[in-house]
């Protein structure tokens, strides 16, 4: 609270939420972009995993949000909500019994998902190569070396990288030039 002798100016009040108390169902049927964000945290069980999902997802292109609002909640959803690969083959089959009309944005917000795991996949690859070959050219990399080389979130610089590795004698020389 702030306040002045004669005045209160601002006064903070706030309750706090504890997500993983509250069921992920009450909130399956609201307008609010909030909601279909805060599901992907709330109490889930494990076989309605896919489904909550599916229902963020439906909740998501529904409500007709603008492009970066999409892929902000999207993007919250798909992080926080991370399925296994028989999850992900309930949800893709759960996908597929949605009606075409209300299917298509639904799969329009999926693509920037599968985008968005093929540029993860893209980095992990490329680290992984850049470690290998690292290893068999330089020696085993310190815990400093392989630190700097996870914070490198870019495919393309890791593969600048992997290229430079045939001109370079250390670690730290490859690693000076980025």
């Amino acid at each position: 609270m702030v306040r002045f002798p004669d005045l209160d100016v601002l006064n903070f009040s706030y309750r706090t939420i504890q997500l993983n108390r509250l069921d992920w169902r009450s909130y399956m049927r609201q307008t609010n972009p909030d909601a279909a964000a805060l599901m992907s945290k709330m109490k889930i069980a494990t076989a309605d995993r896919p489904y909550v999902k599916l229902e963020c997802l439906r909740l998501i292109a529904t409500l007709r949000l603008n492009p970066a609002k999409t892929r902000l909640i999207s993007g919250i959803v798909h992080t926080y909500l991370k399925l296994t690969a028989e999850e992900n083959t309930i949800f893709l089959s759960e996908l597929e019994a949605v009606a075409p009309e209300e299917r298509q944005p639904m799969i329009n917000v999926t693509n920037e998902w599968i985008e968005q795991g093929r540029e993860e996949g893209a980095v992990l690859e490329a680290r992984g190569l850049l470690l290998r070959l690292g290893q068999k050219r330089l020696g085993s990399p310190t815990e400093m070396v392989i630190a700097e080389i996870n914070a490198i979130d870019e495919a393309a610089q890791l593969e600048e990288l992997c290229d430079r590795m045939l001109d370079v004698e250390t670690w730290q020389e490859l690693l000076s030039r980025t």
